[in-house]
């Protein structure tokens, strides 16, 4: 009697069972996707938090890229491995389970259970990661529908004669899917970003009446702004001139003024043209230190201000908290 259709390793053509091709093309699929989704979960955290006017060029730019490029693939490829196990194939059994079970072709419904358990999975990298609940949700269901959509794939190719896909011609299609998903994280970006659940991080605008408090950082700095636009400070960093030569900072106690500036006009790394940073100027009244320009930085409930001392690329970051 003939058994029906038979793909590779001997498993029925559109069964439950995994197959070692099923794990190979599920694993390829999920590792072809993750430098689009580490890009976009990159982006999503640098958009939603301050960059503190922080940049990455220069040769720690370089090392990062060849570490990129000598780490990812092995890194990838293990990734693509767990996620396959953990999320596409049991999303492609259940498929399989409910199309015996209901109307409607089996990859519609594997596909379906790849979206509902990528639901799932978001709980706990939302929890890991911090990045929101929704984003994770939009990822994991984008990315295992590619990679039930590729088991699928291969399964249909595999029992026809001559056309069967390897291990290496699995992973050598891998770059295609890596464009699809690039492709399709374009529009689920921007639907992100135009529904709200993707945003933008925007500095917190604070009125003076905010900022008059006791604000503490590392080091024991603190800063006490007045009402009366008076200012005390211990151990605070602050700007040195050319008489501190090859020094960037030096740390002060005593006295001075401070005021509000919202049009940024004393900050040297932020400038925005007409989205200038607030921030606060400090003008110490002793020798010790010249004009600082403290950054308002943090979400409103939990504001900062930070200054970033010496070259952007690779500048020491101060950061004060309201007490």
């Amino acid at each position: 009697m003939d058994a029906g259709p038979v793909g590779t390793a001997g498993r029925p053509r559109g069964g439950a069972g995994w197959s070692g091709a099923d794990v190979n093309a599920a694993a390829a699929v999920g590792a072809a996707q993750l430098p689009v989704v580490t890009y976009v979960l990159l982006s999503v955290v640098s958009d939603s938090g301050d960059s503190y006017g922080i940049g990455y060029g220069g040769g720690l730019a370089a090392l990062g890229y060849l570490c990129v490029m000598v780490f990812s693939p092995p890194v990838f490829a293990f990734l693509g491995l767990v996620q396959a196990v953990a999320h596409t194939l049991p999303a492609v059994g259940a498929g399989h389970f409910l199309a015996r079970r209901f109307r409607g072709p089996e990859w519609l419904w594997r596909l379906l259970s790849a979206m509902g358990l990528g639901a799932f999975w978001a709980v706990p990298a939302a929890a890991v990661t911090g990045v929101p609940h929704p984003v994770w949700v939009l990822l994991l269901r984008c990315s295992a529908a590619l990679a039930a959509l590729g088991v699928v794939h291969v399964r249909r190719r595999a029992p026809t004669p001559g056309r069967a896909l390897s291990a290496w011609g699995v992973w050598f299609r891998s770059p295609l899917v890596t464009l699809a998903a690039a492709v399709l994280a374009v529009p689920v970006t921007w639907a992100g970003y135009a529904t709200g659940v993707l945003r933008m991080y925007e500095p917190p605008t604070l009125s003076e009446h905010r900022l008059t408090a006791e604000w503490r950082g590392g080091g024991g700095a603190v800063l006490r702004l007045g009402a009366d636009g008076r200012a005390r400070f211990e151990n605070l960093p602050s700007q040195t001139g050319a008489e501190s030569p090859g020094r960037d900072f030096v740390r002060c106690d005593g006295e001075g003024t401070w005021r509000l500036d919202r049009d940024g006009e004393y900050d040297s790394y932020l400038e925005e043209g007409p989205e200038e940073r607030d921030g606060v100027l400090l003008e110490p009244a002793g020798p010790c230190g010249d004009d600082t320009f403290w950054t308002i930085g943090g979400t409103r409930e939990s504001p900062e201000l930070f200054v970033l001392f010496g070259d952007p690329d690779a500048g020491d970051l101060r950061t004060l908290t309201r007490r």
